[in-house]
């Protein structure tokens, strides 16, 4: 009954174990892999059209799986081991210490290996998002994240609000939410997010006007039907303020946040408030175009 304790440190065991015993204990559910292998389709590790060992999957304390639901001989039962973890069926065998670990076929090819929780899709950037305990808008907030705060992807949920997904993403101290990827940036492509953060995070990490459009470029505007100006770029943070129909703004920064098409950007009144206000209810009155606002009040 060594397994867990010896394989990964305590935090990541408490969060395995509650894993592991959920997937054990749900009707159905299926098992969740623990390392992932860069494995070849070699014939000793292929099964009906399917390759062995992509995934290292825990089944008892005392056993692992090459597969989620392996027959005998994907079963790899643990051996004794100076360091780390070994399960070995004399065939094929896998050992890990920490996030790293191999497959070792009975001719001694090896397979690098790594802990699920060590990979990440890809790094990101928060634009002013929203940390969610589901991938909806319904799910709970956990908290807002800063303008400029790294974000790590863990995974792409597949729903979709608006041409953006929902990504499931790990940021601060080891936190797991959820986060729409129209709050988010990448440098690389993918399905559903902000692509060029040179362009989205460079803009809002500092907040200042000269730094983000520059005094020679201040972007006037007006409120077309009456706005509300809100905390974040988020229609469900909370509202600061009101503007009437016609009051004028200074817009101060882009967040490259959209929704329905028009842009969440950040403004300042005449009065002095600043917040986030939906682009779809105001519109330009001097200065640059802003993709997401209404570019004429005519």
């Amino acid at each position: 009954m060594q397994l867990f304790g010896r394989l990964f440190s305590p935090v990541f065991f408490a969060t395995l174990f509650v894993m592991v015993t959920a997937t054990i204990s749900t009707v159905n559910a299926s098992p969740q892999p623990v390392y992932h292998c860069e494995v070849k389709p070699l014939p000793q590790l292929q099964r009906d059209g399917y390759t062995m060992g992509e995934s290292i999957y825990i089944l008892n304390d005392d056993m692992v799986g090459l597969e989620a639901y392996p027959e005998a001989s994907g079963q790899l039962p643990r051996v004794k081991s100076g360091s780390g973890e070994r399960f070995s069926n004399g065939s094929i065998t896998f050992a890990a210490k920490g996030d790293e670990g191999f497959l070792e076929l009975e001719d001694g090819t090896t397979f690098p290996c790594r802990s699920v929780r060590s990979l990440i899709l890809a790094p990101a950037i928060s634009l002013g998002s929203v940390a969610r305990d589901a991938p909806s808008r319904d799910g709970r907030k956990i908290e807002s994240l800063q303008k400029g705060e790294p974000v790590s992807l863990l995974g792409e949920a597949g729903n979709y609000i608006n041409d953006f997904q929902w990504f499931k993403v790990r940021y601060s101290d080891g936190i797991e939410a959820y986060i729409w990827g129209g709050t988010l940036c990448v440098d690389t492509e993918l399905a559903g997010i902000l692509i060029d953060c040179k362009r989205y995070a460079g803009k809002v990490a500092d907040n200042s006007q000269s730094a983000i459009l520059g005094e020679e470029a201040i972007v006037t505007a007006k409120s077309l039907f009456g706005s509300k100006v809100r905390q974040d770029a988020d229609s469900q943070a909370k509202q600061v303020a009101s503007l009437t129909e016609g009051a004028p703004i200074e817009i101060i920064a882009e967040t490259g946040s959209f929704f329905d098409g028009w842009q969440w950007v950040k403004i300042r009144s005449t009065g002095g408030i600043e917040g986030f206000v939906w682009g779809g209810t105001i519109c330009i009155t001097d200065g640059k175009s802003i993709q997401g606002v209404h570019a004429s009040c005519d």
